[in-house]
């Protein structure tokens, strides 16, 4: 040390020739490291604030016109910018699902495998929700909270219940009862007392095929003495034909590669279904000849959009996968109509 006076000086280092911006920024940047460090274990979701934020940013301001995704969604998304839509439309519509598209089912022997290599989201939604909290039952769902701003109450189909309601609960718990009404279907006795307190209607049935007796025949075997109805007759004994479905959900252990173009077809606004492997290549199994990359791109020809992707993680063959319908002129090339047409925005 160097003494002046009573004033103990120290000798200049190096280290105090480094700009003092620079201890600040090393200074904020461990404290935001620490910060998420230390509430990680109390599931402070720092992910979820940042992707709020940027949501946030992308609000229209009154001079931004949204007409274009209202146009294309019916009306389910009504706050995002015609600029932002284009964007996420060309990312759409660029997008590639099979790594070899001219045959699109190499590899499906290997269903782990196939997925791995095949298939994602192509679509964003900017509050994509995971509806019934954690493990196995719930699912992922597109903007959950634009469902109570329906003109009429929404419809909600779910096939394959097992007794677990964690989606059914948590979907009435963010909509509420008196907005949504919820169809289970399944074949065990998986009603419950407090169903119809909540809005809640359990029916004892399966989903069958209107096309694959193969498939009902095998069900029928049993010996369960189980009651099938395809998903036509289910809506008609329900007197739900022609009115939209908002959310169906589909988890029935194989069955969706059987019964598939009975619904895929409907106007369900979004679709969350559960695969289950592949179809077989074995002609015996698979007399139908079903091909994976069939199913998939029933979704495509019927304007659905991916938007979620999951591995099961007790499985992995199987993933829970989310679709959501837009309008078929999402679909054409952005350059053939930059100006929507307007179609029904009724939601």
């Amino acid at each position: 040390m160097v003494r002046n006076g009573n004033v103990r000086f120290a000798p200049v280092r190096t280290i105090n020739k480094l700009p003092r911006f620079f201890f600040c920024a090393s200074g904020f940047l461990a404290l935001l490291v620490t910060t998420e460090i230390w509430f990680a274990p109390f599931d402070f979701n720092f992910s979820l604030l940042r992707a709020t934020y940027a949501v946030q940013l992308e609000t229209p301001s009154p001079l931004q016109s949204t007409d274009l995704a209202a146009s294309h969604s019916f009306g389910f998304f009504d706050d995002i910018p015609n600029e932002t839509w284009k964007l996420m439309r060309s990312k759409a519509l660029a997008f590639q699902h099979y790594m070899y598209p001219n045959s699109p089912d190499i590899g499906s022997e290997r269903p782990w495998f196939w997925y791995l290599n095949n298939l994602q989201p192509d679509f964003t939604c900017s509050h994509v929700f995971r509806v019934g909290g954690h493990g196995d039952g719930p699912k992922w769902v597109c903007d959950p909270h634009r469902l109570r701003k329906k003109e009429d109450d929404c419809l909600v189909y779910s096939f394959g219940s097992n007794g677990q309601y964690q989606f059914e609960d948590g979907l009435i718990d963010l909509i509420g009862h008196e907005r949504c009404e919820i169809h289970v279907f399944d074949f065990g006795n998986f009603d419950r007392s407090q169903n119809a307190g909540r809005n809640i209607h359990y029916h004892k049935w399966g989903l069958g095929s209107s096309y694959d007796e193969a498939y009902n025949i095998k069900l029928k075997s049993s010996g369960r003495h189980l009651e099938i109805l395809t998903f036509q007759e289910t809506q008609q004994r329900l007197n739900h034909v022609n009115r939209t479905i908002d959310l169906f959900k589909i988890d029935c252990e194989w069955c969706e590669w059987s019964n598939y173009k009975d619904w895929v077809d409907v106007d369900a606004r979004q679709i969350l279904v559960e695969v289950h492997g592949l179809p077989s290549t074995n002609p015996a199994t698979n007399p139908l000849n079903t091909k994976g990359s069939d199913f998939f791109n029933a979704f495509r020809e019927n304007s659905y959009a991916m938007f979620s992707k999951e591995l099961n993680p007790y499985n992995s063959e199987c993933y829970e996968i989310g679709y959501i319908k837009l309008a078929k002129e999402f679909w054409k090339s952005s350059t053939e109509d930059e100006s929507p047409t307007i179609l029904s925005t009724r939601f």
